[in-house]
């Protein structure tokens, strides 16, 4: 049985079955990353993907409270890592972007609610879920 054919027997298996850590090992492609999902995707994590949006909600003036300045909506991956982009695929400033790095709360578009469960998963060579835990 070659490899690919392995592969898609364990990840057609399910979530339940444990996919054995040699195999896990043996295929260089496959990395270890730190995810954010919501409540549904975290039931159904097969169809998450690492370049998956999601959006952390920035108030820059939020110390100031005369400022009635509109949020920023900035681009955040699933693994946690902050864009230089809003919603809007405008640019947003390093300023921006450290404080959407220090949001705990983000929200999922794709599943239309809020995403602060954070787990570590296996991903393969094409961003794609393949188990929860590492390598």
């Amino acid at each position: 049985m070659n490899a690919k054919a392995l592969v898609t027997i364990l990840l057609d298996s399910g979530p339940d079955d444990v996919v054995p850590k040699e195999y896990l090992k043996s295929v260089p492609a496959w990395r270890e990353e730190r995810w954010c999902f919501s409540e549904e995707e975290i039931r159904d994590p097969y169809k998450c993907k690492a370049t998956n949006i999601l959006v952390a909600t920035v108030f820059p003036n939020a110390a100031d409270e005369d400022d009635d300045s509109r949020p920023v909506n900035v681009i955040v991956l699933r693994d946690g890592t902050v864009t230089d982009k809003d919603v809007y695929d405008d640019p947003v400033s390093i300023e921006i972007q450290q404080l959407a790095d220090t949001e705990e709360q983000l929200f999922s578009a794709g599943a239309n609610e809020i995403a602060d469960y954070w787990r570590d998963v296996v991903v393969d060579e094409k961003g794609n879920f393949v188990k929860f835990g590492k390598l």
